[in-house]
């Protein structure tokens, strides 16, 4: 009911963090959000990225590791094709496209 209230879209729930859950949804657990995080990166890792992603860079991600594709869209959200990625720092992929740096 909250997301609808909000009108949080795909793009938004594509690019929805944990203190969004809590602070604007009001999904007070940490587990519940765990869970939500975790449903919404299989989601990541498995959509169809065909209409927003010209370089394929999704595929490419896949192919590097099946796991790596849940970062297309806010690569691609954030105009990184598989051209540039190389160029990208490791402070653009965390400030700018919210990727956080972990270890796959």
């Amino acid at each position: 009911e909250r997301f609808s209230e909000l009108q949080v879209d795909g793009d938004l729930l594509l690019m929805i963090t944990d203190s969004e859950l809590r602070d604007d949804l009001g999904i007070s657990s940490s587990i519940t959000r765990r869970r939500f995080l975790r449903e919404l990166t299989e989601l990541k890792t498995y959509a169809n990225y065909a209409s927003c992603d010209p370089s394929n860079l999704a595929d490419w991600l896949g192919k590097i590791g099946p796991h790596f594709r849940q970062y297309t869209y806010n690569l691609v959200h954030c105009g990184i094709g598989r051209t540039i990625l190389s160029g990208v720092t490791d402070q653009q992929l965390q400030t700018d496209c919210h990727i956080g740096i972990g270890f796959h």
